[in-house]
């Protein structure tokens, strides 16, 4: 018996229409073929692009943008050793360089890699309507891991790719050098041993070596909520004439447990597989929202890069017992940027 009309419509006006050329509706059976034809249409408009392959031509302005030697205070490392540099410098080296004449154009939608244990997307590097090259970004993905959904990943395979797109045309060369990485790592990094594992960190990172017996997390944060109340109180009381600060006081506030909360928060950032830098960036935007009632956790330090050794101790604990919040905030800054 088949479906009266009313029903039909009703059902089309629940499921989000597309249509042909014609005008119309595509069911679903016939999406799968649509998207081939759509792809196939994309590479044939591509392929017209390849004359123009490698014919950007760039002034000198740009050309000591691109070229530029990589910033040794912008490279991280990872627990494994490896050396990089985050996917946002080289997209705001791009920016500075071609404004927003510069895109990467997706080819068809993620993959899961042949391991079944990461995805690959493939992007083309655009600028100022010039294709510039091709990579496949790839990004580790764990089904069950609560921390990266499968967005998160897929954001990860294209800024991987942007790194491969961007060492075709001259940038952070020094990266895949040898020596050079050698170098920077005994001037600014260090093996701890984790266990029976030899990782790595950068110095100044010191703080966030595993302790042989974490406190546990519900411990930790009892531990921690009392320290923020007791701190507040003392906020309310009236305060003390200020004494002039010594000639060697520099003007610095008390660091009492300060070292001891930066090596927790550390802590925490490792275990949640977090860019400590990127971050570090984000807190620097997101306490200059309401959300955050005026706390400072990082400051400019002496080279004017975001610290929580630059911030406020007592805003620095209240990070610490909120910190899931922030993991939270974090991943939901890191979709609307990508």
């Amino acid at each position: 018996m088949a479906e009266k009309p009313d029903k039909i419509q009703k059902y089309h006006e629940a499921q989000p229409l597309v249509r042909d050329e014609d005008g119309n509706i595509i069911v679903e059976q016939d999406k799968p073929i649509i998207m081939k034809q759509m792809e196939e249409g994309f590479e044939t408009e591509l392929a017209k692009l390849v004359t123009k392959a490698g014919k950007l031509k760039l002034t000198q302005r740009q050309k000591k943008i691109l070229l530029a030697k990589s910033d040794e205070e912008e490279i991280e490392i990872r627990l494994d050793g490896i050396v990089y540099i985050p996917w946002m410098n080289y997209a705001a080296r791009l920016t500075e360089a071609f404004g927003m004449e510069w895109a990467l154009i997706p080819k068809g939608m993620p993959k899961q890699s042949p391991g079944g244990d990461g995805i690959m997307w493939g992007f083309y590097l655009m600028i100022q309507g010039n294709l510039m090259g091709f990579s496949i970004g790839e990004q580790r993905y764990i089904r069950n891991n609560p921390e990266m959904t499968w967005g998160d990943a897929c954001e990860g395979a294209k800024s991987n790719a942007l790194m491969r797109l961007c060492k075709g045309i001259g940038m952070n060369l020094e990266m895949w050098k040898p020596s050079f990485v050698k170098k920077w790592k005994k001037k600014y990094a260090v093996k701890f041993q984790d266990g029976e594992k030899t990782r790595w960190k950068k110095r100044e990172e010191e703080g966030a070596e595993p302790k042989e017996k974490p406190v546990p997390k519900k411990e930790e944060k009892k531990k921690d909520a009392e320290k923020i109340r007791s701190m507040e109180k003392e906020k309310e009381k009236p305060k003390a004439e200020a004494k002039p600060a010594k000639a060697d006081d520099k003007g610095a506030e008390p660091e009492e447990d300060k070292e001891e909360l930066i090596e927790k928060l550390n802590k925490k950032l490792e275990d949640a597989t977090f860019d400590k830098k990127d971050f570090r960036f984000f807190l620097s935007k997101l306490q200059e929202t309401k959300n955050t009632k005026g706390r400072v956790f990082v400051a400019p330090d002496d080279k004017g890069k975001p610290s929580f050794y630059a911030g406020k101790t007592g805003d620095l604990k209240a990070l610490l017992t909120y910190f899931d919040w922030a993991r939270i905030e974090y991943l939901k800054f890191k979709k609307r940027e990508g």
